[in-house]
């Protein structure tokens, strides 16, 4: 049994005790007021403990991620867009059609094809790639230059506008064509990326035609790497006036696409269609240019003295030994006349009669031309 001290006067009492067997004041009373001012449970302590509850909390929750990697770790790759917001992506994706590339590799040759064609269609034949890779054999085309310019069949019912190839981690937009690539069989496309492609027009493109057009499209190729003294030489070789734009007025007086057909003409023997160089008759006749011609021939012809008898004896013998052949050759390169020719070649409504027997003239390539296109093939180190 313990004893307190009754808290009304004082005396020793009992903890049994209900009441002070002295004075009569209520033990219970006492019990209630020594609980509630027991000093570990004062009223200061409450505020202190409803703070470190949530601080306690917030530590042991850190632990817990801490501990658990499948709760701090982020998502799969695959599924990181379904926690992102709608359009919050980093990176958009690329707009467009992406036109495949196909790598062929053949006999020594490294290049790259593709095809603009309805979708599910991509299918290119053994038979073509082998004829672009002996296209390229025949033409001397240099293989470094060839792997770095696809070359990309297009039906042009197929595009749609917004089509590209990637080459070189860029992306080069296929070109708005227009109706008059109808009657092209191909087109070089250069880009400011110091890149460039070849589109070939499958509508008119059969048989052995592939080897005429890509040699063309294989001369521009060529064409755009000579310096400006390279083409200077070219415009003197090809009787081309020095004031002549590069891109020319039209296809077929544009120094460019005159190289190009030269290019094709030197190595595959293909017709060149444009209207430099050296204009001959087809057809052995100079109807519309034949006063032009006749008045450069007789200038090419030694002057007689009317005067001297026995220059007339001379002409009439034939002891002058005059040089017709040297005559007719400077008349045929005269300025006068070629420009005569190009005219006619320029405007075929203008002289009906002569386009009637079919082209009138065409150009050749002398064996100067053909040299120098072959020293350029030889300075571009092909295979």
């Amino acid at each position: 049994m313990a004893l307190i001290k009754c808290a009304e006067c004082g005396a020793d009492i009992s903890t049994e005790a209900s009441a002070c067997p002295h004075c009569g004041y209520p033990i219970a009373k006492t019990r209630s007021e020594i609980v509630t001012t027991d000093p570990k449970r004062s009223k200061s302590s409450v505020p202190w403990l409803s703070v470190l509850f949530p601080v306690v909390s917030l530590v042991l929750f850190g632990l817990w991620l801490f501990l658990d990697p499948s709760a701090s770790s982020p998502p799969p790759p695959n599924e990181f867009d379904k926690y992102l917001p709608s359009g919050s992506h980093s990176e958009s994706e690329p707009s467009g059609q992406n036109i495949p590339l196909q790598e062929v590799k053949n006999l020594g040759y490294d290049f790259y094809l593709g095809q603009i064609e309805e979708p599910g269609v991509n299918d290119i034949s053994d038979d073509i790639k082998n004829q672009i890779t002996k296209v390229a054999y025949d033409t001397h085309f240099p293989e470094s230059l060839l792997k770095n310019t696809p070359i990309i069949f297009l039906n042009n019912l197929a595009l749609t506008g917004d089509q590209y190839i990637s080459l070189q981690n860029a992306r080069l937009h296929v070109p708005e064509l227009k109706a008059d690539f109808l009657s092209e069989g191909g087109l070089y496309a250069p880009y400011a990326t110091n890149t460039a492609v070849i589109f070939i027009n499958k509508s008119s493109v059969t048989g052995d035609q592939l080897s005429d057009v890509l040699a063309h499209e294989f001369g521009h190729a060529i064409g755009s790497t000579l310096s400006d003294s390279q083409w200077k030489t070219f415009y003197q070789l090809r009787n081309i006036p020095s004031g002549t734009p590069r891109a020319g007025t039209n296809w077929n007086l544009s120094p460019e696409e005159d190289f190009a057909e030269v290019y094709k003409n030197v190595f595959t023997g293909g017709n060149v269609s444009t209207f430099y160089g050296l204009l001959m008759p087809t057809m052995g006749v100079d109807m519309a240019c034949e006063d032009v011609y006749q008045q450069a021939y007789q200038s090419y012809l030694p002057k007689y003295d009317m005067n001297d008898p026995m220059s007339w004896m001379k002409s009439i013998t034939g002891t002058s030994k005059i040089d017709y052949t040297a005559a007719d050759s400077k008349a045929e390169a005269d300025p006068n006349v070629q420009a005569c020719r190009r005219s006619v070649l320029s405007d075929p409504s203008k002289y009906k009669s002569d386009w009637n027997l079919g082209m009138p003239y065409k150009s050749t390539v002398g064996p100067k031309t053909k040299q120098f296109i072959e020293t350029l093939a030889a300075s571009s180190s092909p295979l």
